[in-house]
């Protein structure tokens, strides 16, 4: 059974927030979810891109992405534009929560 961990959602999140979320920091809903969520499930494109980047993260290093390798990593994608890198950068700042 996957459990989802509210204790850290912010009142005013969306579901695709709350599966970004607890993907960041909640290893277990990870391991048993990841493999089966793809990015064009999300309806927003910066959390389309927020998920490419915790799953890649993921399969290149095994841990938890920290809010600073998302921004990182971010950077380093090609062709974004301008306004998802911001849109993007904003989530991963200021409405994820992180342990």
């Amino acid at each position: 059974m996957i459990f989802i961990d509210t204790n850290n959602v912010k009142p005013i999140m969306g579901f695709e927030q709350i599966v970004l979320s607890n993907l960041t920091y909640n290893e277990e809903y990870r391991n048993q979810v990841l493999h089966a969520i793809k990015e064009e499930y999300f309806t927003a494109s910066d959390h389309g891109i927020l998920f490419r980047l915790i799953a890649n993260h993921y399969k290149d290093h095994k841990t938890t992405p920290t809010k600073e390798s998302l921004l990182v990593d971010l950077k380093k994608l090609p062709d974004i534009h301008q306004r998802a890198y911001d849109d993007t950068t904003k989530l991963i700042c200021e409405q994820l929560p992180y342990p």
